[in-house]
């Protein structure tokens, strides 16, 4: 993938496939779904002295043998559609959705800014960790982050690498999580990377002294090394965080847009489905749990989305 902040063209027809491909299976395993919740499918089925059963819930019901033959074949439809919605949901996840929660805005110095990060000097320390970028949450160790004495390079898994040149960077804020522990969040004033930079570190990691020192006022006196470089495209690299440029909002893509969209309409399908056929209320209690599950999950979307984010449309 493209460095991140360079404008990478993806093939509009690729993306279209791929997305064809989430919809058509998704829609697919719910029609199989229904058809299972409710008479039954031939996988759990059997067939006794010429007469066809399909099994649902340990319930048999008779079909003629044209329904017994497009059970056999639905059943086997899955095997195709399903692992091609994972892989088109995969290539949709790493081209669209998660640069886009990135937040990041088109840089053509990306590639020429990481490059003269490199060649400022051998590496003062490198490893890997977890945490956020933009809106992008990343577990350990999905984020590789290498620090030069000209800046800080970090490779988010699959999302290609973002560069942030040492002028560029204000202060280091040290933070308390209750599900990540301590963790420093970058402030910085760098075009084209994520505003929000916050990686999972002890304070006495080596990468959390590399990152320390390279802002002279916040590292001690072991961690003092050369002085800063200058400004960066003629700014100025202010002291005072408060000081620094607010970032524009990036819109979401069109590609984006029609993800959501699509996603709330095929939530909105299966909520319907689970509740037409009553598998829910099989399920029990857990049933109802996963339930309110599955409508928190979409209220938290329509929030993130349409409510939170709605300046990006």
């Amino acid at each position: 993938m493209a460095t991140t902040g360079s404008k990478g063209r993806r093939p509009t027809w690729l993306i279209g496939l791929a997305g064809l491909a989430v919809v058509v299976g998704f829609l697919n395993f719910l029609w199989f779904f229904a058809e299972s919740a409710t008479i039954g499918d031939a996988g759990r089925g059997f067939v006794r002295d010429g007469y066809y059963f399909l099994v649902n819930a340990g319930i048999a019901t008779q079909v003629s043998k044209a329904a017994w033959d497009w059970s056999v074949f639905h059943g086997f439809s899955i095997v195709i559609t399903h692992p091609l919605a994972l892989i088109g949901g995969a290539y949709l996840a790493f081209t669209v959705a998660f640069p886009s929660m990135l937040g990041t805005r088109p840089d053509p110095d990306a590639g020429a800014r990481i490059a003269r990060i490199r060649a400022s000097g051998p590496p003062s320390a490198t490893g890997r960790t977890g945490g956020r970028l933009g809106d992008l949450r990343l577990t350990r160790p999905l984020i590789a982050v290498v620090i030069y004495p000209g800046g800080i390079v970090l490779s988010p898994f699959g999302l290609g690498r973002i560069g942030i040149d040492r002028a560029a960077v204000l202060e280091m804020v040290a933070e308390r999580s209750v599900l990540e522990g301590s963790r420093f969040r970058i402030l910085h004033r760098q075009v084209g990377v994520p505003e929000r930079i916050a990686l999972v570190l002890g304070t006495d990691a080596p990468l959390a002294i590399a990152l320390r020192a390279l802002v002279p006022d916040q590292a001690g006196p072991a961690e003092r090394g050369s002085p800063q470089t200058g400004p960066v495209n003629g700014g100025q690299a202010y002291s005072d965080p408060a000081q620094r440029a607010p970032e524009a909002v990036e819109p979401f893509s069109t590609e984006m847009k029609i993800l959501i969209v699509t996603g709330m309409a095929l939530s909105l399908v299966f909520g319907m489905v689970v509740l037409s056929t009553g598998f829910a209320d099989r399920l029990g209690a857990f049933g109802v749990v996963w339930l309110i599950g599955i409508v928190g999950i979409f209220v938290y979307n329509v929030w993130c989305y349409f409510i939170r984010d709605r300046r990006r449309w």
